[in-house]
């Protein structure tokens, strides 16, 4: 199995139930010490959507996606707690999937720390009936529009009138196997027979990938 892993481009704050939107959002594209920021004032109050989009995956159409992996890196201004990932969602193209929701109920404390959501065999709930309108293949990752969209409530610290948390850094990556040939160690990414593309090969009934195949 292959991995790609890529860092967004585009970040946007994105309405949630008119929650407080977020600052400085193109800090959280480089992974450096400047951050997004967030400020919640009322205790389980709940954020915008901080979406991040065209990450560059070039993956090839003759791939199968097997799991995705985000990762990003936050931590809180004042008080451990304070900040708590509230959902995370595949997003393309304004449609984020309703199921599932990753992180749910992760605290972020006074010491940045990297959080995951999802696995090297995790689809993020696509072929599942509750997650309408995104496909999990190499044409929508590829796309410029296809992205994570993540949001934060308030944790619930007692004394604390302001909930500040700060995001530094995203990245992604996407597991994959070709379904492909590859000539020594170069993928065959473009087969033709006359003018017909062929995108996969098969022996009886199984796929071949290139993991076992190898044309010398």
């Amino acid at each position: 199995m292959a991995s790609s892993a890529k860092t967004s481009s585009t970040a946007t704050n994105v309405d949630r139930d008119s929650g407080p939107a977020w600052d400085s959002l193109s800090n959280a594209l480089t992974n450096d010490s400047s951050y997004a920021g967030i400020q919640l004032t009322l205790a389980n109050d709940t954020s915008d959507w901080a979406v991040f989009t065209n990450w560059g995956f070039n993956i090839s159409p003759l791939a199968s996606i097997n799991g995705i992996v985000f990762s990003y890196v936050g931590s809180t201004a004042v008080w451990a707690n304070e900040i708590t990932t509230d959902e995370i969602h595949l997003y393309d193209n304004s449609v984020t999937n309703t199921w599932p929701s990753y992180q749910s109920s992760t605290n972020w404390s006074t010491t940045s720390a990297t959080f995951t959501a999802g696995s090297p065999s995790d689809l993020w709930g696509y072929g599942v009936l509750e997650a309408p309108g995104i496909t999990v293949d190499a044409d929508t990752i590829n796309g410029s529009n296809f992205g994570v969209a993540i949001s934060v409530k308030a944790g619930d610290v007692y004394g604390a009138s302001t909930f500040t948390g700060q995001l530094y850094y995203v990245s992604m990556t996407i597991y994959h196997t070709i379904n492909g040939f590859r000539y020594a160690s170069t993928e065959v990414k473009d087969v033709r027979i006359g003018n017909t593309q062929v995108t996969r090969g098969y022996l009886g009934g199984a796929t071949l990938n290139t993991e076992e195949i190898t044309i010398l």
